[in-house]
């Protein structure tokens, strides 16, 4: 096939059908060519990808918006694939410059500020807040997220338990209650128990009597027909009746507990004023009085003195001073002098800090500490003398008491007795 140099030799020239030329270059794998196709079918298959190329790359449809503001009086932007090519990397390189530019993160980035909304008051906190760093923001939108999410999930248990419960509410199933009475001692239905206790009452009022009747019972301590007991004496110590105090004596009583409790007070004050009868063979006066006692030295400062079972002092005798008590004089052997004071028993009846009333002096002796009795050589011997006076309110008496104590010998020291010749052997001991 001979080529054609211009227009004007095509007339000259001698046409060769393109089917008879043959191919002679080599095979074309991503054309699907081989060696010796025809021309006409190597046209065809280029010709068809050029084809496939131009419909798969048209341009002539892209929105090209984002890589260049189009105003509506600005013609479009060409849509060659050169031009876009350039678009796009003028827009990575404007890209790359503001993400180089960027602070180092720590730096000098400020968070922005946000606006709250005023009506969420779990944010603004009932609106004394109007602004926000973004990450503080953040946190508090998280925590009050999460608190609602428990409260919503709380509020759908409580929403089952309260169907569950409305649902019996309004399906109610008739059940009789029962408990257990103590009149029948059976389980027993609320009316029968009803019943029982008023059937019980009833026969309780013969012999309680109505409650008008115990009312008057009540009332009658304070009535003439003992005189206000109120305003007496107890008959075993003489003491006024009030000083057995309010947890033993109830001066207005209003309940028959109230009364039970001033009952068994005059039982027992009865009961010891009837015992003093009988340990005083029915005779109690100044006679009956005796005060002794046995001793032991403990230490030169320490006196144990046990006057029981010596001393005697009837039931409503107390010391006539009872603040100080009865004063005793202490005399040596060398005539110097040093008092204490002794109480014997007190007024209150309650009080048992009296020698012959407190149980543990009693068991284990009064101990007298003479420690301050500067004065007094307990090697020679004591001698105790007093006037005391014990009342029963109404007579005193005046009893002389006197009591020899054996001198105080130091156990520490020891005589030495021989019949014969011995050596004594002193050791000097460190200081």
């Amino acid at each position: 096939m001979k080529p054609y140099r211009s227009n004007t030799e095509k007339e000259s020239c001698s046409p060769v059908s393109s089917n008879c030329v043959i191919w002679q270059g080599p095979d074309l794998i991503c054309l699907n060519l081989c060696k010796g196709d025809s021309v006409s079918d190597v046209v065809y298959k280029i010709a068809m990808e050029i084809c496939d190329l131009k419909n798969n790359i048209g341009l002539t449809d892209l929105d090209l918006t984002c890589l260049v503001q189009v105003c509506s009086t600005t013609p479009e932007p060409t849509k060659t694939l050169t031009h876009i090519l350039e678009l796009l990397i003028s827009k990575v390189c404007c890209i790359s410059d503001i993400i180089n530019n960027l602070p180092p993160p720590g730096t000098n980035y400020t968070e922005p500020t946000l606006s709250l909304a005023p009506f969420c008051t779990e944010l603004t906190g009932g609106g004394a807040i109007t602004s926000l760093i973004h990450h503080e923001l953040t946190l508090r939108i998280a925590t009050v997220l999460c608190s609602t999410i428990g409260q919503v999930n709380t509020n759908s248990t409580d929403i089952v338990n309260l169907k569950s419960r409305v649902y019996s509410l309004e399906h109610p199933t008739a059940v009789t209650p029962t408990y257990s009475s103590c009149l029948t001692g059976n389980i027993d239905t609320i009316p029968n128990i009803v019943q029982n206790l008023e059937t019980t009452f009833c026969t309780y009022i013969p012999a309680l009597g109505q409650p008008s009747q115990i009312t008057t019972g009540i009332s009658k301590q304070n009535s003439t027909l003992c005189g206000n007991l109120n305003n007496g004496k107890l008959l075993s110590t003489g003491a006024y009746i009030t000083s057995l105090g309010g947890s033993n004596w109830i001066t207005s009583p209003t309940s028959l507990g109230d009364s039970l409790t001033n009952i068994w007070a005059m039982i027992c004050d009865l009961r010891g004023a009837l015992k003093a009868i009988q340990d005083n063979c029915c005779k109690v006066d100044c006679n009956s009085i005796n005060i002794d006692f046995d001793y032991k030295w403990i230490d030169k400062y320490t006196l144990q003195m046990f006057f029981t079972p010596k001393s005697t002092l009837p039931i409503g005798f107390y010391d006539c001073d009872d603040v100080h008590g009865n004063a005793i004089e202490i005399t040596d052997g060398l005539g110097n002098t040093w008092t204490a004071y002794f109480h014997f028993r007190r007024l209150d009846p309650n009080d048992l800090t009296g020698i012959l009333d407190d149980t543990a002096t009693m068991q284990y002796g009064y101990t007298l500490d003479l420690t301050n009795a500067n004065a007094i050589d307990v090697t020679t011997g004591l001698t105790f003398t007093s006037n005391l006076c014990f009342t029963n309110g109404e007579a005193s008496c005046i009893n002389c008491f006197t009591k020899t104590v054996a001198p105080y010998i130091n156990k520490d020291c020891c005589t030495i007795t021989a019949k014969e010749t011995v050596i004594i052997y002193y050791q000097v001991c460190p200081v």
